[in-house]
């Protein structure tokens, strides 16, 4: 057995499976694209995931275009930090 499993799923907008997998998971990691993703739907997915009882552990903000210099937020209960 794994002590960790990612499970990379679709955005959480409206009914899609990135929502159906909620019950399967123990946390979230919210994942922003900067640039591509404007505030108003940051915050309808996070809402999203308030509605869902999901338990937000930590953030991701990713430049548009690739995963480089992506950086990691500490969310409220200690989630782990990333590597900056």
């Amino acid at each position: 057995l794994a002590d960790l499993v990612l499970i990379d799923a679709p955005p959480v907008l409206g009914d899609d499976p990135g929502l159906r997998l909620l019950p399967l998971a123990d946390g979230v990691v919210y994942v922003v694209r900067l640039g591509e993703t404007d505030s108003a739907r940051a915050r309808s997915g996070l809402a999203a995931l308030a509605r869902m009882d999901a338990k937000v552990v930590g953030g991701v903000f990713l430049p548009a275009g690739d995963f480089a210099g992506a950086r990691t937020v500490r969310m409220p209960g200690g989630a782990p930090r990333g590597a900056d």
